[in-house]
């Protein structure tokens, strides 16, 4: 959980009113970063999280961390976007739907941004305009929907139906960039082909992401035999590829992580 802040200015952990004097960071933003990072977010394994690495989830929800609040930018970006969709769509009722299931015996959760019954689920994804020349690729060479996205979309077709009793056949995301709209829309996968991928051509599947995180889930709860502390989950970001770089990268808890792992943040 955020106890502070790092500042990239003074180049320092600091205290969670330090932008009220320091320009670094708006201070409403940061207030924003803390206030998304305190909501409840219900009892299970969250569907994007078992696309990521469990060992960050663990420590944001276990540990008291300082974080750069601009490490956030992006995600509290898309969580604004979704709540005026939500807010201005005609079919409020349809947006922003909370999903529960159970995949081998373990409690998942998920929010779908939009359902489209009885056939279709819709999501929202940011990128940039640079990306945009990527996805307007033909298929055969790499354009189109990401397969991480197709993934996370193939897990919450289960549970809409687990939840609602009808199975979405198709998913389509669109991404936004700051001058246009990008609809891609694909057949979902089974569930099984869903928990064999490997996200970011990570060395674990989602299926072993999800097992991962019902292990600290339970550990936390204090129930289960099943159960592991932070620590001891695996580096599964370390071989989560963006390009060149990793997932590590790109955390936001990866002083706390690395310091623990190699005995220093870097």
């Amino acid at each position: 959980m955020i106890v502070g802040w790092y500042c990239v200015k003074c180049k320092a952990n600091v205290p969670l009113n330090h932008f009220d004097e320091c320009d670094a960071v708006h201070p409403d933003f940061a207030a924003a970063v803390l206030a998304d990072s305190q909501k409840d977010r219900g009892e299970g394994v969250h569907v994007t999280s078992a696309l990521g690495c469990p060992r960050r989830t663990a420590i944001e929800c276990s540990v008291d961390v300082y974080v750069n609040p601009l490490h956030y930018n992006s995600i509290l970006g898309g969580t604004a976007w979704h709540s005026l969709m939500e807010t201005a769509s005609t079919r409020p009722e349809l947006c922003e739907v909370e999903v529960r299931g159970v995949v081998g015996g373990i409690p998942l959760v998920g929010k779908v941004d939009r359902l489209h019954p009885p056939t279709a689920i819709s999501d929202w994804k940011t990128t940039s305009e640079w990306a945009e020349k990527w996805l307007s690729k033909p298929k055969d060479e790499g354009g189109g929907m990401k397969a991480e996205h197709l993934a996370q979309m193939s897990l919450y077709a289960e549970l809409v139906e687990q939840s609602f009793g009808w199975r979405p056949q198709h998913g389509i995301v669109w991404y936004r960039t700051h001058k246009s709209h990008l609809p891609f829309a694909e057949v979902l996968w089974s569930l099984e082909e869903t928990l064999a991928f490997k996200p970011l051509n990570g060395d674990f599947s989602i299926g072993e992401l999800i097992s991962q995180l019902d292990r600290f889930y339970r550990w936390q709860n204090k129930t289960g035999m099943l159960r592991s502390e932070w620590y001891e989950l695996p580096l599964a970001g370390s071989s989560q590829m963006y390009g060149s770089k990793t997932a590590c990268d790109y955390c936001s808890v990866r002083e706390t992580c690395y310091q623990q792992a190699f005995g220093a943040p870097f």
